[in-house]
């Protein structure tokens, strides 16, 4: 087991790094959903609030995908 450790640092800190990405954004989900029905509940709220939610949702889903496919390669 050691030996292993020893010899593949660098793909196990990928794989640390992946995985820990995944799950902070898996966490940011449902904060971006709750500011999201705030949005949509208020009635004078800006449209550049709408565009960073737009923008928020691609980058998470987007994360997710990355992560995703390099940690299970």
């Amino acid at each position: 087991m050691g030996l292993v450790l020893f010899n593949l640092p660098r793909e196990l800190l990928f794989i640390f790094i992946a995985s820990t990405l995944q799950v902070a954004l898996h966490i940011c989900i449902p904060f971006l959903v709750q500011e999201a029905v705030t949005f949509l509940d208020t009635p004078a709220a800006s449209a550049n609030v709408g565009y960073g939610l737009i923008g928020g949702f691609f980058f998470v889903a987007v994360g997710i995908a990355v992560s995703r496919a390099y940690f299970l390669r």
